[in-house]
């Protein structure tokens, strides 16, 4: 008798044999039972197995069958062990670092899932170690990659955070969840079509288009845009936009849900696009001053860090490069002052102070807003971004931290990305030769 029954597994870490398409067929007996989990674990392990390891997974399977157990549900109890095993929940427990392992380590890089058929069959004939590229490529192309995007640019870029940031509906009754959920798309399409388009990494700093959809460019008060798909948009001047660091779902994340702040703001310029530590703050600073809402300006309020001793070296540093972000309100749109654009008293709206969008730098340099800001950025602070950008990415294939060893590789990378004008998939294509990513 031949059982036919569905097996449905779930999750990024579960093989994707067999599918939901799939079915499997049952037999009755352990030369059934063996083939079946000697497949299974093939897949689930990410590697040819040997027949001692599959002569163990029939043990359990032949220990229920004698406890009186169906076939299917002994068969079950053996994938359990299967699932359950540190060959399946762990990459690159061996000494050696083989083609099957450098085959798991890529595709949970590019795709946070296991190696699909082409890439097995490349490591298993060797085209793998002979050509990493084209496997690079061929992944990349894939719409599994999409996992990388999102999960790269949500590390990078702490666009995770955007989820805690609870915006003030009074004060922003404008926002709502679906504009929250445009945010992140708008991040994580710009990153994508830099990805798909071999163009620069430099975009991320300063661009000559966004990527929206006719909500959100209504939102930016930016015309022309219909349909609710995302598409390249070219922008002129006077959108005031390009680049990352003008994207809402940063511009929100780096606020208090109730009004801006530059020092959050600066914070997350230094660490996400110019790589730098930022220390946290001296445990006696006091929190700064309340101030009523639309009253004072942000550069006002931080007067009373930037006079204190303690505050002032990093506040130095942090506060120039969060001002000219202070043109974006709490849910990145444009702003001349602080007054709010819901807020109105007998028809008129309500003003507040000025945006002082200019900004002095310790090395010297000044911008008076955030259109010369970006231009700053790009032009003076490229060396920084690259080098940051390059580390970010090297962590995230390895999955650990970085060493002072890493140091040299960072350096060859940087080197690398230059001569390949700064185009993301080289970087990939680096990374994937480099002696870190093929150590075990």
């Amino acid at each position: 008798k031949v059982i036919v029954h569905w097996m449905e597994i779930e999750g990024p870490l579960v093989p994707s044999w067999p599918s939901p398409a799939q079915r499997v067929v049952f037999g009755n007996g352990p030369k059934d039972a063996r083939s079946i989990l000697e497949r299974f674990a093939q897949r689930a392990y990410r590697r040819p197995l040997d027949s001692s390891e599959v002569d163990e997974l029939l043990k359990t399977f032949e220990a229920d069958q004698d406890a009186g157990g169906e076939f299917k549900d002994s068969v079950a109890i053996a994938i359990q062990r299967v699932l359950c095993s540190p060959e399946f929940l762990f990459l690159n427990r061996h000494q050696g670092m083989d083609t099957y392992e450098l085959a798991s380590r890529m595709s949970y890089f590019l795709w946070s899932s296991m190696p699909d058929e082409e890439l097995f069959a490349a490591a298993a004939d060797g085209r793998l170690l002979k050509d990493p590229e084209a496997q690079v490529r061929r992944m990349l192309r894939d719409e599994k990659s999409s996992a990388f995007v999102g999960n790269f640019a949500g590390q990078w870029l702490q666009l995770r955070k955007l989820q805690d940031i609870s915006v003030d509906r009074a004060l922003y009754p404008d926002f709502n969840d679906y504009l929250r959920t445009l945010f992140i798309r708008e991040t994580e399409s710009f990153f994508r079509e830099i990805l798909d388009h071999d163009l620069s990494i430099l975009n991320f700093l300063d661009s000559e288009f966004a990527m929206l959809n006719d909500r959100l460019a209504h939102h930016y008060d930016i015309e022309g845009v219909k349909g609710p798909e995302f598409r390249r948009v070219k922008l002129n001047q006077n959108s005031h936009r390009g680049g990352v660091a003008s994207h809402a779902s940063v511009l929100t994340l780096t606020t208090c849900g109730t009004r801006t702040s530059p020092i959050l703001r600066g914070v997350w310029v230094m660490e996400s696009l110019l790589g730098l530590e930022v220390p946290p703050p001296p445990k006696e600073v006091p929190e700064l001053p309340a101030a009523p809402r639309g009253h004072v300006s942000q550069r006002k309020r931080l007067e009373a860090h930037r006079n204190l001793d303690a505050c002032a070296r990093c506040h130095d540093r942090i506060d120039p490069l969060g001002f000219p972000l202070e043109h974006y309100d709490v849910i990145g749109r444009w702003r001349t002052d602080y007054g709010l654009k819901t807020r109105y008293r007998r028809g008129r709206r309500q003003f507040g102070p000025p945006v002082d969008g200019s900004a002095k730098f310790t090395a010297g340099e000044s911008v008076a807003d955030v259109d010369e800001f970006r231009t700053l950025l790009r032009d003076n602070r490229q060396e920084l971004f690259v080098h940051g950008f390059v580390a970010k990415m090297l962590t995230y294939a390895l999955g650990r931290g970085l060493t002072l060893a890493d140091r040299p590789v960072v350096d060859d990378l940087v080197e690398t990305l230059k001569q390949n004008e700064y185009r993301m998939a080289d970087l990939i294509v680096a990374i994937v030769k480099s002696k870190p990513f093929n150590l075990p």
